[in-house]
């Protein structure tokens, strides 16, 4: 796990992994979390980590077992007809047991439609109609545009992690911002109004800081 050049290592597996997974194990605790994870989200594989306190035998154990019987592979989405563009992740990632997939998108319509979600699982094709009523998700779920705009601000990190793009920081940002969202490249300030000096102008006043290392 102690890799260095995340984005080079990264940019080359994705060029050579085609339909494979990778599976990883980090131990200890210097290892590079970050390049492991998205190693694990780009190729739709998994990763654990051991650290000194955890059982090996156990770990290892439940990490097999989870990854060895996934309940959908090779996910696809059928809109059945909607309008539904910018879907985030990009790539589906595989179904497992305890790990739920969340799939966002902007669409337009209204009306009740039905969305088939196709996949393997245990080697057979496998298909689900799931009824949706887009009229009430608009009307009762006000809280999916902040969702949808998370996930991507992900992707768009996710981009920057193996496709250095000077364009991608203004896009993360004007989404962060339109949405009102925290993200690498904003923050938010907080003002207390219920309080207000006295002094009626300015006054600059020296500020200590500690000298760097």
């Amino acid at each position: 796990g102690r890799f260095g050049s995340d984005t080079e290592n990264l940019g080359e597996i994705r060029k050579r992994l085609r339909t494979s997974r990778i599976f990883s194990i980090g131990i200890e605790s210097h290892i590079n979390c970050c390049f492991l994870d998205s190693l694990a989200k780009f190729s739709r594989g998994a990763v654990a980590y051991l650290d000194p306190n955890h059982d090996v035998i156990e770990l290892v154990e439940d990490f097999f077992t989870h990854i060895s019987h996934p309940a959908l592979t090779d996910v696809t989405i059928d809109w059945t007809g909607m309008q539904v563009s910018e879907i985030f992740p990009r790539q589906m990632p595989d179904l497992f047991a305890g790990h739920p997939v969340i799939v966002t998108g902007r669409f337009q319509g209204a009306g009740r439609t039905l969305v088939r979600v196709r996949g393997n699982s245990g080697g057979k094709p496998t298909e689900f109609a799931i009824p949706a009523d887009l009229s009430a998700a608009i009307a009762t779920h006000k809280a999916l545009p902040s969702v949808w705009a998370r996930l991507e601000i992900a992707d768009l990190s996710d981009q920057s992690m193996y496709s250095p793009n000077p364009a991608l920081p203004e896009r993360i940002k004007r989404v962060a911002l339109d949405y009102g969202l925290v993200s690498p490249f904003t923050a938010f300030v907080a003002v207390d109004a219920t309080y207000q000096t006295e002094a009626s102008e300015t006054r600059m006043a020296p500020a200590a800081l500690p000298n760097p290392d």
